[in-house]
Order: structure tokens, then sequence, then C-alpha cells
């Protein structure tokens, strides 16, 4: 195969919808099927899918969708997606739930809140199947304009949550359900039972067609916010009581929930364990090989490219050359240079294939110097920029802002120290007590690993998330950061 075609080579996207946008078709053609999701779909044994950010756990719900569409027909498949992080008029985010509204005492009211919540978005899809049993029922239809008039239909969970809380709403139930589950002899029930009696009525709904819930957004590590752990283990329990329950349903709902493994680890309830045994599917790319050769991010590339690992491979020179403007040049090998100047994800090693790529003259090849000029502009524009959004809401506003100014003022990648990473924000004009703040967050961000003086080993959050942060250091700097703020090795 031809060098000069590199240029040419197809690599996705950062994001699995822009992909999925510009061409679902080639979307699923080139999808790395690595969990066999083909088989778990089809036998529906999986609702929760955990894994790093940036791993493509957005992906997985997108290849579910575009399978069923393809097996039943785009007209048989009702998807939704909806984005639990969002903010746009009308939605709160979950870190916007209020501590004192939030207890593990009220977890009955989190758990009401969720079903309702998945209740509606469910019974909201049903109603625009014209086939579906529920759209030709006039009690049915009645029950849906009255949930509209009420103000509970579109609305995002804190707002459900609230008037859950309140327990002043009633809906009319008339016909549904009996006395002995109704909050009066009207058949009116109250806002705190209403998910419960939805989601019966769903279940029993009957429709030749099939329904995808997708729920994204779990992807925050919020340290000083209570309710939002609390809220988001409500989230998982009733997830995975919808889960079980739609397997006996009468109709075809499947669901999904999408949640980041660190963040998942974080969320305690009794059931944790059995949920990630039975329910779950982790969308892992093991970055923790002894050689960066072996990555499976490699036989990603090469599914997204139509070509073999091995092809991929004989495209790039064996060796990048770097410190030339030190004076003490060493030859990194290209995949392991390659794969450390990223976080192992799926959507920054196609991000740096696109950059160098973009560095290619027309019918030009790969040069050890057009890489690193690749991996600078990845690194400084896509890396960091990624990064920056990443701490929107958990960083403080002046490191945020100044990221790239710490950065640059850093005195070595390697072995860096509490103190050293002092003295870079102060020289950026920063207070030196935000120093903490900072070393955590980089270091969950996948931009600081903990080295280990004995062995000289670096252990970063992203290969393996279960790492525990080593708070007085050292630390080394990632590889493509280090190189795109020409910062010294040592």
């Amino acid at each position: 195969m031809k060098r000069s075609n590199f240029k040419e080579l197809y690599f996705g996207h950062a994001s699995a919808e822009t992909e999925v946008a510009r061409d679902s078709d080639l979307f699923l053609r080139t999808y790395y099927d690595r969990w066999n999701l083909s088989a778990s779909i089809q036998r529906q044994e999986f609702f929760l899918v955990i894994g790093p950010k940036g791993s493509g756990k957005s992906a997985v719900s997108e290849y579910v969708r575009l399978k069923l569409a393809r097996k039943y027909g785009e007209h048989a498949v009702f998807s939704r997606t909806f984005n639990l992080d969002e903010v746009s008029p009308g939605m709160s985010p979950l870190s916007t739930m209020p501590n004192k509204d939030v207890t593990a005492q009220g977890a009955t009211l989190s758990d009401s809140a969720w079903r309702l919540f998945l209740a509606l978005q469910l019974l909201d899809m049903l109603s625009n199947d014209p086939s579906c049993s529920l759209s030709s029922d006039p009690q049915s239809i009645k029950l849906i304009e009255d949930l509209r008039r009420a103000d509970l239909l579109g609305r995002d969970f804190p707002s459900i949550f609230k008037r859950v809380r309140e327990n002043k709403t009633t809906i009319s139930l008339k016909g549904f359900v009996t006395h002995e589950r109704s909050s009066r002899e009207s058949d009116e029930t109250s806002a705190l039972h209403l998910g419960e009696a939805l989601l019966r009525l769903i279940s029993s709904a009957r429709s030749d067609n099939h329904f995808l819930l997708s729920i994204d957004g779990l992807d925050r590590i919020i340290n000083d916010n209570d309710a939002y752990w609390l809220t988001l283990a409500a989230l998982l329990r009733v997830g995975d009581e919808l889960f079980r329950r739609l397997l006996a349903a009468s109709i075809d709902i499947r669901l999904l929930v999408m949640c980041r493994s660190d963040v998942f680890r974080r969320i305690r309830f009794a059931d944790a364990d059995k949920i990630a045994a039975d329910s779950s599917i982790f969308v892992d790319w093991s970055a923790e090989q002894t050689k960066p050769a072996d990555s499976p991010l490699w036989d990603y590339l090469a599914s997204k490219a139509g070509i073999t690992a091995a092809s991929l491979f004989a495209y790039f020179p064996e060796n990048i050359t770097v410190g030339q403007r030190s004076g003490r040049p060493r030859s990194i090998p290209s995949p392991e240079y390659l794969i450390q100047a990223t976080r192992s994800t799926p959507r920054e090693i196609s991000s740096l294939m696109r950059r160098i790529q973009g560095e290619l003259p027309p019918n030009g090849y790969l040069t050890s110097d057009r890489i690193r000029n690749a991996v600078d502009i990845f690194a400084t524009r896509d890396l960091l920029s990624i990064v920056t959004a990443e701490a929107t809401g958990l960083l403080h506003d002046q490191l945020q802002d100044n990221l790239a100014d710490i950065l640059s003022s850093l005195p070595s990648a390697s072995k860096l120290t509490e103190d050293s990473l002092a003295e870079a924000i102060k020289s950026a004009g920063l207070d030196g007590s935000l120093t903490a703040e900072l070393a955590q967050f980089m270091f969950l961000a996948g931009l600081l690993g903990n080295y280990d003086p004995r062995t000289g080993y670096v252990q970063f959050y992203h290969r393996r998330d279960t790492y525990k942060f080593k708070r007085q250091g050292p630390w080394q700097l990632n590889r493509g950061l280090m190189y795109a703020f020409n910062v010294p090795f040592s």
C-alpha cells in the first residue's frame, strides 16, 4: 500500500453523533465492535454502558439505534437521547440539584422522581407511534393531554423532582388504576405515585414497533455536591428496575444509560455490584499494555480506515525523533509516541490522525517532523480545548482561563512536585493556594500521572481509572502537552 494514500484514509470524527449525521452507513460499516454488541443487542443483555470519557459510550448508543433500524426499518424504530448535563433554555443539569432537597433519607423521593421522568419520556415516544395501542385509545389520549396541560411532558429532571417533592400535582387515571392505588376515590394519582402508574400502563401497551431511550451526560465528577451523587444512585437503581421490567413487557422498549466509569465507582448504593455484573457493558480500551503497539486503538483506527493494523503501521516511520532543540535527541517508537500524546481514547486518537493528515501536502508521506508538528497542534488545539471544556463547573474559573499559561510555565514534565506546580500557577499571576485543586483535576483529566521514583513507572488515570491520586507527587505531564508547550522533560 502506498504511503501517499494516508491523507485519504477515513478515521471517523470526535463525536459519534457528527459521524452518524454525516454518513450513518459509513459509521455502521466501520464501527469496531470490540464487545460483540451485535449479539448483546439481540439478547438485550445490558442497559448501562460504562467507560472513561471519550471512550465511545455515545457511539454504543448510536450503534444500537442503527442496528435496530437496519433490522426492522427506519420507520419501525422510535428513539430519543436525553443529555442530563445539557444546559439550554428550560433545561437544568443534574449538578443544580440542591443538597437540602436530596438526602439519603429521602431516597424514595428521588426514586419516584426518576420513575416519573423516565415514564414521561417513554410515554411521549409511544404517543408518536400511530400503531401503538395508546395512540388509538381515547383514555390514553386524554391522559397524555392532561400530562401536557400539567406541564409535565418535556420537563428536565430537576423540574420533575421538584413536582414530586411538593406532591401537589394530581392526574386522573380513571380506568387505568384501582382505588387501592389511587390517592383519592376520584382515581386521581399524586405526582409521588404517578411514575409507577404510568410505567404499568406503558408495560401493557402494544405495538409492532421498537423504542430506544438513551440517557447520556453522567460524565461529571462534582466533589462538593452530595445531592448529585444521591441523584445518580437513584437513577441507576430505577434504571435497573425498569430494565428488568421492560424485558417482560408486551412492547419492545430498550433503555440505555451511559455513565463514566470513575463516576460509576463514586455512586454508592446496595446493588451497584449486581448492576455492574449483570446489566452493564464496560467500554474500556485497556490502555495499560506494556507495548503501545498492542493497544486496541490501532484496531479501532484500522477498522475505520478499512485496512489492517499492520497496514496502518506501515504508513509511519519506525521512530519519531524528539529533543533536537535541547541538543539531546532521542528516538521514540511511533506507536508509543502517538498513543502517549493522547489519553488513550477513540475520540482523541481519531482527532490526532486527522491532524496528521492535515500536515501532509498532496501526495505527501509521513515524516518524523510532520508527525511532531501534528502532535503539537493536536495538544494545543484539540486536547487542551477538550480538557478546558471538561473543567467547566469543576475548576476555578481563573485556573480554567489560564491553563495554557500555567502549562507553559512548568519547569519540567517529569518529577513535578506540588511546589513546582505552585510556582507555575504563581507565574501565571494566580494564587498558589489553588495548587491542590489544579493538581487533582489534572490527574483526573489524564494530564498528570503519578510517578514512582523506585520503578520509574508512571500511572496515568486514563490508563486505569482505579489509580489514586498522590497529592504530594511527584507527577509526570502528558507527553503531548509536554511537546506542545515546550516543557523540558527534566
